[in-house]
């Protein structure tokens, strides 16, 4: 029997073992799992994978270990659409708008491939972009609920409400039990200014998954449209406990702590939240923002310029950069 035959029982034995330590959250048995099948195979990409997954954007082990995996094989779906995530989730725009465009390429008829596509060039801003991703996808499967409401979304980001709240409702007619297609109804609800009808949609979402962070921000931003800080404020938190690595959380704990004049645990929240996603121009605007707000010019233009490089902005002022110098009988320009 060929050699690299025998070993491949013994590498999934192993890996079988550790996917099983990591669902029971022993990530260091887990993770002794996946070196040794290493040791078996240098090469191995799952257990590349599974091992920069475990440590995600905490540790610089996993940007070359996931990004071995998806190196090893460029026409592996599974490794493009992890190192396409983690760097999602890094906020680097454009290795992960490659590796997902490059699952398309792999997978032309897959769905969900130009689903992640658009998920990510509207985390990016280029909502255009998005919206024709999700139409693909919709082409290839019709009766999706989820990426039906992936594009009701980026319609209502475009302000065509209408039509995103009959995407939604016909989203619920195809999967009636989906608890995000009444979340993302709230929402639209909420822009249209229909609070009732958008506290019975969340009412809804809740009952069926009451757990879920994603909906607890988004009631963060339900109760701040209405004007109810506290309550936004709640919610907010309630997403942060719910799953602490979600940096949106903490920038919206740090939105509204801003907005009640606590300014401290503002910055505390910001900080926090750029630890979590380094390269999020969102955070990083308003980190910028508050140390402006705070007299702290240099170090929040600084944040202010990089905002721009992070989101990849071409400059449209002429005007000269900060870098520091007396603002003494000068002017600054904030845009």
């Amino acid at each position: 029997m060929p050699k690299s035959r025998s070993r491949k029982p013994l590498i999934q034995k192993l890996l079988m073992r550790g996917m099983g330590y990591q669902r029971e959250g022993r990530r260091e048995l887990a993770d002794e799992c996946y070196r040794n099948a290493l040791k078996v195979d240098p090469r191995c990409s799952e257990a590349l994978r599974l091992r920069g997954q475990m440590a995600r954007k905490a540790d610089p082990y996993s940007v070359r270990s996931i990004g071995t995996a998806a190196a090893l094989d460029r026409n592996d779906p599974v490794e493009l659409t992890t190192l396409a995530a983690f760097c999602l989730d890094r906020g680097e725009k454009e290795p992960a708008l490659s590796n997902y465009r490059r699952v398309t390429e792999v997978c032309p008829q897959s769905a969900e491939a130009f689903s992640n596509l658009g998920h990510a060039e509207e985390v990016f801003g280029d909502l255009e972009a998005a919206a024709r991703c999700y139409q693909r996808g919709l082409e290839i499967q019709a009766d999706s609920a989820e990426i039906t409401c992936k594009l009701a979304d980026v319609l209502r980001r475009r302000n065509e409400l209408p039509e995103a709240l009959r995407l939604c409702r016909y989203a619920l007619t195809l999967d009636p039990g989906r608890f995000e297609t009444y979340r993302d109804l709230g929402v639209v609800l909420t822009d249209l200014k229909d609070f009732a009808a958008a506290a019975e949609a969340f009412e809804r979402s809740l009952a069926l998954k009451p757990d879920c962070a994603l909906t607890a921000l988004t009631l963060s931003y339900f109760n701040f449209r209405r004007g109810d800080l506290p309550a936004a404020a709640e919610w907010a938190r309630r997403a942060v406990e719910l799953d602490p690595s979600m940096h949106l959380a903490h920038l919206a704990v740090g939105s509204i702590a801003g907005h009640l004049g606590d300014r401290a645990e503002a910055l505390i929240c910001y900080e926090r939240a750029l630890e979590l996603c380094p390269n999020s121009s969102e955070v990083i605007f308003y980190l910028g923002l508050l140390h402006l707000l705070q007299g702290n010019f240099a170090v929040g233009w600084k944040e202010y310029e990089e905002r721009e490089e992070a989101r990849c902005l071409r400059r449209i002022h002429p005007q000269p950069q900060w870098k520091g110098e007396p603002l003494e009988g000068a002017r600054i320009f904030l845009h």
